[in-house]
């Protein structure tokens, strides 16, 4: 019976060593990367998000304040105190 660095030796140097089926701890270890692989990814993708949805609200926030700027401030409510129709 051959072992690895054998058959390592057979292949070349440049192939890489054999595919071998992995033990339950290497299968598990890989699937729990796959998985943090993928979380990181929608982090990131969440946190995208929450940046562009960041901006757009200072801009707009931005432009509410530059448009009330521009109209002058609040008119008073209808009716004004005193008048007839406001103690209807």
């Amino acid at each position: 019976m051959t072992g690895w660095r054998d058959r390592w030796m057979a292949v070349g140097w440049g192939q890489g060593l054999p595919p071998d089926d992995p033990t339950p701890q290497e299968a598990q270890a890989a699937a729990h990367l796959a998985k943090l692989r993928k979380v990181q990814q929608e982090l990131e993708e969440a946190e995208e998000r929450a940046d562009a949805a960041e901006s757009q609200a200072n801009k707009l926030r931005a432009k509410s304040r530059h448009l009330g700027a521009q109209v002058g401030p609040t008119p008073a409510p209808w009716p004004p105190h005193g008048h007839p129709t406001a103690a209807l």
